[in-house]
């Protein structure tokens, strides 16, 4: 259950750090500001997915029908 609650709290700060990106990203005027976002937007997205991966790999899977 510890595994769990913690895959759950790297969702949820994963989740809020996209937000925060994606209006970082909706905000940046110059061309640079625009990379940066897009970059760190890229890499919390390739973060959710592994998180999604590993929802997928460790529950079990009658939860998962659920």
């Amino acid at each position: 259950m510890t595994d769990l609650f913690n895959a759950f709290l790297i969702a949820t700060a994963t989740t809020a750090a996209a937000n925060q990106l994606l209006h970082k990203l909706k905000v940046a005027r110059t061309a640079d500001l625009i990379r940066e976002a897009a970059r760190d937007y890229l890499n919390v997205f390739q973060t959710c997915w592994r998180v999604k991966l590993y929802f997928d790999e460790s529950l079990d899977p009658k939860l998962t029908m659920i």
